[in-house]
């Protein structure tokens, strides 16, 4: 199961208290996969059966309606659900979708404005949008949170709920449809919390913590990785000049103690200027390692250009 299908499965048991978010919620679905005609009355369709069973119940809660639940195939041979009333719409649920309105408000973008006063109704709204057109990406990968809005002043009211809950919202189009979407993790992380899928927001913030574990492992890997590769660049280097001294005159041409740094050096390639510097005798510093071997490097230099 994606993790998408998980926190749609999380959202369709949370259950509203209040008839306020009840109905906000129920209106939420209906501005994304229902439809309203006098001579049919409110039918919701979806492929997620479970939005639509809770549908039902909320149905049921607010106006004691008894509601039909049927199966198809689609185009794409895959199973479509429809809800609808038992009997003709009540006038209360009429009432309260403003079905005489419906159709207007919904092309203008302003139908969920009056289910939403109160913020407990917008997140109610928002948990019913993104049963019923939204999805979100697997956060083991990358962040994305969407809800397919079917206009464009429909995208800007879904936005703009998203903006009143203080989480910062965009709006593409794709094909025939407007996409509301959130990318930044801590918005996508309140969002889930705020519609309600509590378990999901603690999946994210576990899977959020193991990508930035992750990630700075990574970065400590790769800085590791370039040192060590600076170090074994510069000891090759090192070493070809000490050789290339002990072909010119021997290495006991030099002088200082430089003699002891060169041979250890071509005797330990791969350790580091401390390493080299605790085997000398007495011990030296790091700083007076690498001095001797720039000196060492000035020789060679020197004799390169004899």
């Amino acid at each position: 199961m994606s993790f998408s299908s998980t926190i749609k499965d999380e959202l369709a048991e949370a259950a509203d208290s209040r008839d306020h978010c009840r109905l906000a919620f129920l209106a939420a679905v209906t501005a994304f996969i229902g439809r309203y005609a006098e001579n049919t009355g409110f039918v919701w369709s979806s492929e997620n059966l479970k939005v639509l069973e809770t549908v039902r119940k909320v149905l049921k809660k607010l106006f004691g309606a008894e509601s039909v639940l049927l199966s198809e195939k689609n185009s794409r041979n895959a199973d479509f659900f429809t809800l609808t009333p038992e009997a003709e719409d009540p006038d209360e649920l009429k009432e309260a979708l403003q079905a005489e309105n419906f159709t207007a408000l919904m092309a203008e973008g302003r139908f969920l404005s009056s289910f939403t006063k109160k913020n407990c109704c917008v997140r109610a709204a928002l948990r019913g949008a993104f049963l019923a057109a939204g999805t979100l990406s697997n956060p083991d990968r990358f962040y994305h949170f969407e809800i397919v809005c079917r206009t464009k002043p429909g995208a800007e009211e879904t936005a703009g709920l998203i903006e009143r809950l203080g989480i910062h919202a965009r709006i593409i189009k794709r094909k025939a449809s407007f996409v509301v979407y959130v990318k930044d993790s801590d918005g996508i992380s309140d969002l889930l919390g705020y519609m309600g899928a509590s378990r999901g927001m603690l999946e994210m913030e576990n899977a959020r913590i193991i990508r930035q574990t992750r990630g700075n492992v990574n970065r400590k890997v790769n800085c590791e990785t370039a040192n060590i590769n600076k170090t074994a660049n510069a000891s090759a280097r090192q070493i070809e000049d000490i050789l290339f001294i002990e072909e010119k005159t021997g290495l006991e041409f030099l002088p200082n103690g430089l003699d002891e740094t060169a041979r250890l050096r071509i005797k330990y390639p791969e350790y580091s200027l401390q390493e080299l510097g605790q085997l000398h005798s007495p011990p030296i510093s790091k700083s007076g390692v690498n001095h001797r071997l720039a000196k060492i490097s000035g020789i060679a230099e020197s004799l390169k250009s004899e």
